[in-house]
């Protein structure tokens, strides 16, 4: 098989193959064999038969020989020239395909993008700033306390911080208004959850006391309450107020299992845990600002085909997503905040370009700086996994389960990101 390879706007090969007539005659048997198998119980065709099945059926039998021919131009073609198909061939026959002739066969079919790389080495960023301040120390701490609060009942009049678990029905000019009645809610004192006045005029009442709200409904309520005066019937069930630990070293021991004795060694504690956030946080924003200036100075032209693919994918998991909600499609988006679902296709299309250029660029980048993991790397990541891994069994049993969990690609994918990120970083200025 003698080919020619034309690559056309970098994402795109047209293969011209010269066929030779004893290749053309053995694809015409093999698939006039095939159909006749499929159409008996897989049995083999008398001498003879498959010929006679081309010369009743040579449309149908040709279709299958072209895309047969089609397929195996397409593998020759990628495997001399380390191209990457991503669709599948169409072809076009030049000549008569039929027995005792050669024909010319031109396949096309779309390849993964050639990357124009931009600078990666050398790339300034700013560094976010780490500094924990006793305010933020404070802050912790002071949620973590309010995370072991404790709601407890009390006999006492309430007051403003105070959960209240209340029956209420409102009424205006005596009648009971739509949507105005709850049995056993519980509302906090401040919160204005309530129209203005509402939770005020529950300050100081008790457990089992009934009394009455009065309000006026502000004018831009819903049109039949809007500017009324309304009273509500109230049964107070339970007034709950909200016991927050004290910080001392008593507390500080329960709520850090032991670990600190006092409350300087909480604070510290406290202050190298932010610490430690922040620091992480940084390396992650740095790493992300490093990736987005290399990708946005780079350029592959992109084929539809690859995009297309990927978008089928996405809405292929909306349409799954929404069914198990019981709603549609447009409507899911809806709730999502997503206006129409063209919006949404246009938004899913920028996000699969944005992941080919990031895919692409790792990979140039490990080519280029020669970073790619080897066979012994990987199976080294596989060892190196298993032998943390705990249960029975011993390290080569594990290598092997982690091998049915995750294929080698992933650990390739893994070790190559983690490599070329360390390189571009240790390559970077960063201010």
């Amino acid at each position: 098989m003698n080919i020619k390879i034309e690559i056309v706007n970098e994402n795109k090969a047209i293969v011209t193959a010269e066929i030779d007539k004893e290749t053309v005659e053995n694809a015409i048997l093999n698939e006039a064999t095939n159909i006749y198998k499929r159409e008996n119980e897989g049995k083999e065709p008398k001498i003879g038969e498959p010929a006679k099945i081309y010369d009743e059926r040579k449309d149908e039998v040709s279709r299958a020989v072209v895309h047969a021919l089609a397929h195996d131009v397409q593998y020759n073609a990628s495997s001399m020239n380390r191209l990457q198909p991503i669709s599948h061939p169409t072809a076009e026959v030049k000549g008569e395909l039929e027995f005792g002739k050669a024909i010319t066969l031109v396949v096309t079919f779309d390849i993964v993008p050639k990357l124009h790389l931009g600078k990666y080495i050398g790339v300034e960023v700013t560094k976010q700033k780490t500094d924990v301040t006793s305010d933020e120390v404070n802050a912790l701490v002071n949620s973590e306390l309010n995370s072991k609060k404790q709601i407890i009942a009390k006999s006492t009049p309430s007051v403003l911080g105070d959960t209240v678990v209340i029956d209420f029905e409102g009424f205006v000019d005596g009648v009971a208004f739509e949507g105005g009645k709850a049995e056993k809610y519980s509302l906090k004192l401040g919160s204005g959850m309530f129209i203005p006045g509402f939770e005020e005029q529950l300050v100081g009442k008790v457990a089992g006391e009934d009394t009455e709200v009065f309000v006026k409904f502000p004018d831009e309520y819903t049109p039949e309450l809007a500017g009324k005066d309304a009273v509500f019937k109230i049964k107070l069930h339970a007034v709950q107020e909200e016991k927050i630990p004290v910080l001392d070293d008593t507390t500080v021991k329960e709520i850090s299992g032991g670990a600190c004795a006092t409350v300087s060694d909480y604070l510290e504690l406290k202050k190298s845990e932010l610490q430690k956030k922040k620091e992480d946080e940084a390396e992650n924003a740095l790493s992300g600002e490093l990736f987005e200036k290399i990708c946005a100075d780079s350029y592959a032209n992109i084929p539809d085909s690859m995009v297309e693919g990927a978008l089928g994918n996405e809405m292929k998991s909306l349409e799954s997503a929404a069914k198990n909600y019981g709603i549609d499609v447009d409507t899911l988006l809806m709730y999502s905040g997503m206006p129409s679902l063209d919006a949404y296709k246009e938004n899913v299309r920028a996000n699969i370009k944005r992941e080919i250029i990031f895919s692409l660029v790792l990979q140039e980048i490990a080519i280029k700086e020669s970073l790619m993991p080897t066979p012994k790397d990987i199976e080294d990541a596989y060892t190196s996994e298993a032998e943390k891994m705990s249960g029975e069994g011993t390290v080569e049993e594990k290598v092997k389960e982690l091998k049915s969990k995750t294929p080698p690609q992933a650990v390739v994918s893994y070790l190559m990101g983690q490599r070329v990120l360390d390189f571009v970083r240790s390559k970077a200025i960063i201010k």
